[in-house]
């Protein structure tokens, strides 16, 4: 289950429009995958705006109709305390919640899916904010359903767009920095808000740097595909990027930027 859980999750943060080409299940034949698409199923409809302050805590967030689901991974081994807020839908209040998450049967012969009503300010009938400090044990999933009242269901719409850098499956070293260029389009560059360098990261642990059109910003650890906020001020419509290393040398498997623009008018 973990791995097919961990898997989906993975794929719709980093890359949702690659995620249905994820068609491998139940390759240990033990029935866990089961229970993977059990805690999966209320992520339906569209995606929401969803964002974690860790690269190893993943979050995801659908709207359909009149139900929303949030659906969180901790990638680390050990247990982290989340401080969890979601925001209801423009115009519009949550009137329930549950969490639900997958245990052991107490008999240990299998796996069960448990649901547990979630409390709303008390005090409030239109609750249109959730806030909560939510456990969650290593290398496991949990998923938030809300109940969305009648209310408005037009919205913001965020755009994404990625632009590659040439090359693949690159490397990095002391004696060989590696420089490249992307082309940035000039509207969706002076729109966006927010940014993100996406690499992928075989083999890195924390000991480079990245040279961005003058302004050199540490290149954050991670493993695999990684994502790392930069100031939107440092690009250009041609965006030059030197990565260097005075320690050991690393893989740079795939590089481009992100352009996010969060205010763009649409309709659910």
């Amino acid at each position: 289950m973990t791995y097919t859980l961990r898997d989906i999750v993975h794929v719709i943060d980093i890359a949702p429009d690659k995620a249905v080409a994820r068609a491998a299940h139940e390759a240990d034949k033990n029935g866990g995958d089961e229970y993977a698409f059990r805690l999966l199923r209320p992520l339906r409809g569209k995606l929401l705006y969803c964002t974690s302050p860790w690269s190893n805590l993943w979050c995801v967030a659908s709207r359909n109709g009149n139900k929303m689901a949030v659906v969180l991974f901790n990638d680390s081994r050990g247990e982290r305390q989340i401080s969890l807020q979601v925001d209801a839908p423009n115009s519009n209040y949550f009137n329930g919640a549950r969490r639900l998450s997958v245990h052991p049967r107490r008999d240990k012969q299998g796996l069960e899916l448990v649901s547990n009503k979630l409390n709303l300010d008390k005090f409030s009938q239109k609750v249109s904010k959730f806030s909560q400090q939510l456990k969650l044990q290593g290398k496991s999933g949990t998923t938030l359903v809300f109940d969305i009242a009648d209310g408005d269901n037009n919205t913001q719409t965020v755009t994404l767009t990625q632009h590659f850098a040439e090359g693949i499956l690159m490397k990095v070293s002391p004696e060989q920095p590696l420089e490249l260029s992307i082309s940035l389009p000039s509207e969706e560059l002076a729109r966006a808000d927010r940014t993100r360098l996406k690499v992928v990261l075989p083999d890195y642990n924390g000991q480079g740097t990245v040279d961005i059109n003058g302004t050199t910003v540490a290149l954050e650890e991670g493993k695999w595909t990684v994502r790392q906020d930069i100031d939107p001020s440092f690009l250009k419509t041609n965006t030059k990027l030197t990565f260097k290393t005075d320690e050991q040398a690393y893989g740079l498997w795939m590089v481009s930027i992100e352009l996010i623009d969060t205010a763009v008018s649409g309709s659910m």
